[in-house]
């Protein structure tokens, strides 16, 4: 928008911009040639104009004075590369044949099923896109495998459903105006395991939240850390529970509060306890082990859970 808060006319661009993609800010002048981009620069770390993107969607508009351009630029990839597979965290995944594809851009034109679309046509844009590349990560893993989707469709609440025989999970944040999805698929021809990837931004939490997402045990545990480390050891906990609930939904079904299980380790490889008995999960094994990897501001979380013997 203009100073003042005027829309602009619209010079240039697609003709909106998509929610929650607004990547640079970008002010320009305009004249007898055109916008001038040789004195853009950028909100979020004074990167140069767009080289951070693989493809941009700018959008321009002129404000009443005639002589300002706001340049908006999204990060849409109408061309980006297809997601690329990541055995750096099929890592997290021991002893179970995964594999893991990710992308740090969102994706607007993938294909999606009649079912797929269905589910997402009414969200807004930028949900669109989220739903859009978390699909196009999971049908890589799958692939990956040597299977195929077709379609991922929505179950009831709200969870993927896999083709027979392959289970899996999907992850999207977003850090420094930059996306991070990704998804991991694994060969379940028992249908017997559930795996759990999650993605979250190294960040303080707000006040209150700490409590709760942390058990007591959790929070000593933290705070026995040193201090520049405390932001770190509260996302891996986030990160871990909810790797964890994604891994148990694929067998149980069930609902499960973050206080319901507990860490026992910040060094990236740990266990995750239940706090006290869960008639929810009587049909796992546990204690559920975790394996974390800390990259580029993030805490990314692998679970793998398993079916109890009957």
């Amino acid at each position: 928008t203009c100073d003042g808060g005027e829309a602009g006319e619209e010079l240039m661009g697609p003709g909106r911009l998509h929610d929650g993609e607004i990547d640079q800010l970008i002010h320009v002048s305009q004249g007898a040639g055109g916008v001038d981009a040789r004195h853009a620069s950028t909100h979020d770390d004074d990167r140069r104009f767009g080289a951070h993107l693989p493809s941009v969607a700018p959008i321009a508009r002129r404000c009443s004075s005639g002589d300002q351009v706001h340049v908006y630029i999204a990060p849409v990839a109408t061309s980006a590369p297809a997601p690329r597979r990541a055995p750096e965290l099929e890592a997290l995944f021991p002893d179970v044949q995964v594999a893991v594809f990710l992308t740090d851009v969102l994706l607007h034109d993938v294909e999606l099923s009649d079912d797929e679309r269905g589910f997402i046509e009414r969200a807004v844009p930028g949900r669109r896109a989220e739903f859009a590349t978390g699909r196009a990560c999971a049908r890589a893993a799958i692939e990956g495998l040597g299977r195929s989707a077709p379609s991922i469709p929505v179950g009831e609440r709200r969870q993927p459903e896999w083709p027979e025989g392959v289970t899996g999970a999907i992850t999207h944040t977003r850090r420094e105006g930059r996306q991070f999805v990704a998804a991991v698929a694994a060969l379940d021809p028992a249908g017997d395991i559930g795996v759990g990837i999650d993605a979250e931004v190294i960040q303080p939490l707000k006040d209150g939240v700490r409590d709760m997402l942390l058990v007591t045990a959790e929070i000593a545990m933290v705070d026995a850390t040193e201090p520049s480390e405390h932001e770190t050891g509260n996302i891996r906990v986030f990160s871990a529970k909810e790797a964890f609930y994604k891994a148990q939904f694929a067998l149980t079904g069930s609902w499960v509060g973050f206080s319901d299980m507990q860490l026992t380790s910040l060094s990236g490889t740990g266990d995750l306890i239940e706090t006290g008995a869960m008639d929810a999960l009587e049909g796992i094994e546990l204690p559920a082990a975790f394996r974390q990897t800390v990259t580029d501001g993030l805490v990314i979380s692998g679970v793998v859970v398993r079916r109890r013997p009957s």
